[in-house]
């Protein structure tokens, strides 16, 4: 029998995180389900207020779609609810329960990521065991809670540069901008309402992951 192997973030270019409230009034797995379809194989399932039966049963139902389409299944948040569903890993943030701590629940397959705002936030989750970060927000965005400071496309590639593990740019990435991340050598990129408000989400994912392509991964960072 083989060992479980942890997937490997590096390989992962593009992340879709959830959103309730900027889905249109759509059910959370018929995003997830249209974006799939159209290509994303990486999701981070963040929802709103849910109560924890709720929450649970959310995630064995995404496990259920990411796993026919060879998708990572992420958690904001919460361990329990990620382990009880079967998912991929979790995401933690300041606040949270520590990365070290995290580890001994999710084991050493678990994928576990970290929001992270400046570059000593990402060094520390990095060398904390994290095995990617998230880097927001590098536009301007309306997805979060709690407004901070742009940091720009540029602190995104010095920060992608000296940690030892992947960055997701976060924040206001769309179809347009996501350009010239890639083009800086940013190659991992995290997205929210660019595909959940989309009118087709199927198609926004598939143009989002054909501009990825197009664009090239793996080109020398400047």
């Amino acid at each position: 029998m083989k060992r479980p192997v942890k997937p490997d973030m590096e390989s992962v270019h593009l992340m879709l995180i959830t959103d309730d409230k900027r889905s249109r009034g759509r059910a959370v797995e018929d995003i997830v389900r249209a974006a799939v379809a159209g290509g994303v194989r990486c999701i981070q399932y963040r929802p709103w207020q849910p109560s924890d039966a709720e929450f649970l049963q959310k995630v064995r139902v995404l496990r259920e779609i990411t796993r026919a389409s060879h998708a990572l299944l992420i958690i904001n948040d919460r361990i329990d609810i990620a382990a009880l569903g079967k998912a991929d890993g979790v995401h933690l943030g300041a606040g949270d329960i520590p990365i070290h701590d995290a580890r001994m629940l999710m084991g050493d397959t678990g994928i576990i990521g970290y929001s992270a705002h400046t570059q000593q936030e990402a060094e520390d989750a990095a060398m904390g065991g994290a095995d990617y970060v998230t880097f927001s927000p590098v536009f301007p965005t309306t997805s979060t809670s709690l407004p901070r400071p742009v940091t720009g496309p540029f602190d995104a590639l010095e920060v992608d540069c000296v940690l030892p593990v992947p960055l997701f740019a976060l924040g206001g990435v769309n179809h347009e901008n996501i350009i010239e991340l890639l083009e800086l050598g940013v190659e991992h990129a995290a997205v929210v309402s660019c595909i959940t408000e989309a009118d087709d989400v199927t198609d926004a994912a598939r143009r989002l992951c054909d501009i990825i392509e197009r664009e090239g991964i793996g080109e020398e960072k400047i």
